[in-house]
């Protein structure tokens, strides 16, 4: 019965402070998929084996400046100096002296905690994070591994922890993962506290991609004790959108099951919330959900209220989604009880009333009835990019197929009769799209639904 484009629900960025060194891991709603690296290097500053013996001798970092990191890594690094020592070790990176790098690390290892934590030499961790070899990176491990609570709730330390956390997710090194996740859903007051921080939530979204179901569990459980807290908040509702989205077959639904079913007992009130309709919208969108049914009950409760919904702010978001997976009797029953001078001249609701005339559209594009079909089969016939022997198995005729063509020129023609009461651009170009507006007669709601009895 349902079906939808899977467009993925916009959600809040984490505002990165860019002011000084490189830019901080950019995270939103795809963040787990892409893995995105710290920095990225040039192309023209890159090390290449085949430069010539000359030109790698001129890039090589002088013997004065390799000593002013060793003595001022930290003091340097958490200064406005920050930047110069920055460039320092992208250099010698790049010129595959990263032998130089971890000296500097081991010999500072006791007082990284400065930078970790400072304003600006957080941007510098990252990098030594990023260029150390893998022994000095385990000893870095180390060093996080036993304040990941301190560090995850801190506005610059929570981003060395995802800088570690995501070469760990590159290196397979499962462990450390699991234990960030491990400690920061230990209960279930600190796993709300955790969702709904503006700086761990994004190390748990980070972790959840690299974390079998089954290990997620206890999240899910304490989630659900404290589920309306966690949903209507700027950061955790992008934890909740995020399990909702990835459920993709019987077993990750088992796990997410008390989730969904909260979701579904609370969806009018998450429908017109500012960030539980991302949540609304990331459900009604799942493919899996769709398929599998679990929609009915959800589908049958934001109906009932779609006048409602239709013209507040964010409950718009979920009629329009709505729209989008009726089939063509639902979306008739739908506009049914509409009252689309109410809609068109609403702010949210004219946007509610062009997806209708979109979704009629798409029903006319695929109109199966006899008259569509013979027409289609006439066209297919001068056609040479079609055989012959395909047209009949293509275009079965049916003769009780209701004419979706027609049914959406009549919804048109009914528009076009509101249009003439309550006036409205954007309404007009969407029928302007398929129809001349001009062309059509106006006609009333009654001679539209019609076609459909």
């Amino acid at each position: 019965m349902f079906s939808i484009n899977d467009d993925s629900a916009n959600f809040p960025n984490f505002d990165s402070i860019q002011d000084h060194g490189s830019s901080f891991l950019p995270f939103d709603s795809q963040m787990v998929q892409s893995q995105p690296q710290i920095t990225t290097l040039r192309s023209s500053q890159k090390f290449s084996l085949t430069s010539s013996p000359d030109k790698i001798q001129t890039n090589q970092v002088p013997p004065n400046q390799v000593q002013y990191l060793m003595a001022n890594l930290v003091s340097a690094g958490c200064s406005n100096q920050s930047r110069k020592v920055q460039d320092l070790v992208d250099l010698l990176a790049q010129n595959g002296q990263n032998d130089i790098i971890d000296r500097a690390v081991q010999q500072h290892l006791g007082t990284l905690h400065n930078l970790i934590t400072d304003k600006y030499g957080n941007y510098l961790m990252q990098l030594l994070i990023k260029h150390s070899s893998p022994d000095v990176f385990q000893n870095i491990i180390a060093l996080i591994e036993h304040n990941i609570l301190e560090y995850s709730f801190n506005q610059f330390s929570c981003r060395v922890v995802q800088a570690v956390t995501d070469r760990c997710i590159s290196l397979n090194i499962s462990y450390f993962v699991l234990k960030v996740f491990d400690t920061l859903v230990q209960t279930q007051q600190l796993t709300t506290r955790s969702l709904n921080s503006q700086f761990a939530s994004h190390i748990v979204l980070l972790t959840l991609n690299s974390i079998p179901y089954q290990d997620q569990e206890k999240m899910f459980i304490f989630a659900a004790q404290d589920f309306l807290n966690i949903a209507k908040d700027q950061y955790g509702c992008r934890i909740l959108e995020y399990v909702y989205k990835f459920v993709q077959d019987a077993l990750s639904a088992v796990y997410v099951e008390a989730l969904f079913q909260l979701l579904s007992t609370n969806v009018l009130h998450l429908s017109d919330n500012r960030y539980g309709n991302y949540l609304v919208q990331a459900v009604l969108k799942n493919q899996f959900y769709q398929v599998n049914n679990y929609l009915e009950n959800i589908m049958q409760v934001l109906m009932d209220s779609f006048r409602t919904l239709s013209q507040s702010k964010f409950g718009s978001n979920i009629c329009e989604c709505v729209v989008q997976l009726c089939d063509i009797q639902s979306l008739v029953r739908l506009i049914s009880n509409c009252n689309f001078e109410e809609l068109i001249k609403d702010q949210y609701g004219n946007f509610v009333t062009q997806v209708f005339i979109q979704r009629m559209s798409d029903f006319s594009l695929k109109c199966q009835c006899p008259v569509c079909c013979i027409k289609l089969q006439e066209s297919l016939e001068y056609s040479h990019d079609v055989e012959m022997d395909q047209i009949n198995i293509a275009l079965p005729i049916d003769s009780d197929v209701i004419c979706t063509m027609e049914l959406f020129r009549k919804f048109c023609c009914f528009i076009k009769g509101v249009l003439d009461i309550v006036p409205s651009i954007h309404v007009q170009r969407s029928i302007q799209r398929s129809f001349d507006f001009h062309d059509l007669e106006v006609c009333s709601f009654d001679e539209f639904r019609e076609l459909i009895l």
